[in-house]
């Protein structure tokens, strides 16, 4: 059997494509046999092998690399983006159809609902999957003659992205604290939903260490870090930098403010556009700085992602 070499990260773009490429050239180089290999790929673009199937990108500069042709098999599930939630599916170099995320997931052997939590109504679609779940516990139960147990779940997720409007939404009332910032939920508590079904509502969770700024700077943008331990102006001239290389254009229609150079123009530009001022008619930066990133969190700016799909990732 050949032995694997297994290259991992905690990112797109962060270069495992190139260094498998390099791995791959090296190898190649020394007299190895060696083949590329990725079990799914997503991508919006393809390459089109000799018998007419689909491949990603990275695996075909990895083939050539190796000495070798680039084959479907190399990798074969490549998911190309239609829009927000689909995309075509591609098994084994050949169009499997396009599916939503929770009907790919559903095809894979998980179990996935798409729900609203700003919306009511949620709570009988998650039931329904959540007895799927559990029909086996809940059937050895019945023949033990226990009857009517709830059966109980726990919601995980990072800092501020939703988890305790989720519970309100299930529940039908305000059970769970919630709040536009991190750490509203400070312990572990237990919410019934009804006889069939309770919650553990948690804490949010982070990793103990990132390993690319980028992710712990894209977690504070989005507010799942606390804005008590950064310096807020800081962060938002990150922002103002980012926007203005991803979306020209949207901090100066939103603000009426004029084109920019300089970050901390932009934001003197924004404060004095809403009126953000201290003693003496300063320009309280700070003040504009919360207001920024504040809009950005609503969803006022309108739809912005903080990643993009990399092509040959």
């Amino acid at each position: 059997m050949a032995r694997s070499i297994m290259i991992q990260g905690t990112m797109s773009n962060a270069g495992k494509s190139i260094l498998v490429g390099g791995l791959c050239r090296v190898f190649h180089q020394d007299g190895f046999r060696v083949a590329p290999f990725k079990s799914q790929n997503m991508a919006l673009n393809s390459f089109i092998t000799r018998e007419g199937l689909e491949m990603g990108r990275a695996q075909v500069m990895q083939a050539e690399a190796a000495g070798i042709e680039p084959e479907a098999a190399m990798n074969p599930i490549l998911l190309k983006p239609t829009n927000d939630t689909g995309s075509q599916v591609i098994l084994n170099g050949e169009v499997a159809g396009v599916m939503s995320a929770a009907e790919y997931y559903k095809k894979k052997g998980y179990l996935a609902v798409n729900v609203n939590s700003r919306k009511n109504g949620i709570m009988k679609p998650v039931q329904e999957v959540i007895k799927e779940a559990c029909k086996e516990k809940i059937e050895r139960d019945r023949k033990r003659g226990i009857l009517n147990r709830p059966v109980r779940a726990m919601v995980v997720g990072i800092p501020n992205v939703g988890k305790s409007t989720f519970i309100n939404s299930l529940a039908g009332k305000a059970c769970a604290k919630t709040g536009n910032k991190p750490g509203v939920t400070k312990g572990k508590q237990w919410i019934r939903l009804n006889k069939q079904v309770e919650l553990l509502d948690t804490p949010g969770i982070l990793w103990p260490k990132f390993e690319d700024q980028k992710v712990g700077l894209r977690l504070a943008f989005i507010g799942s870090i606390k804005d008590e331990i950064l310096n807020t102006e800081e962060l938002a001239l990150e922002f103002i930098k980012f926007m203005g290389g991803e979306y020209p254009g949207v901090l100066e229609e939103k603000y009426q403010i004029p084109f920019w150079g300089d970050c901390f123009e932009a934001l003197r530009g924004i404060a004095e556009s809403r009126h953000c001022l201290v003693r003496g008619n300063e320009l309280d930066t700070e003040k504009a700085a919360s207001l920024l990133l504040d809009d950005f969190r609503n969803g006022r700016l309108g739809r912005i992602t903080l990643e993009k799909l990399d092509n040959n990732d």
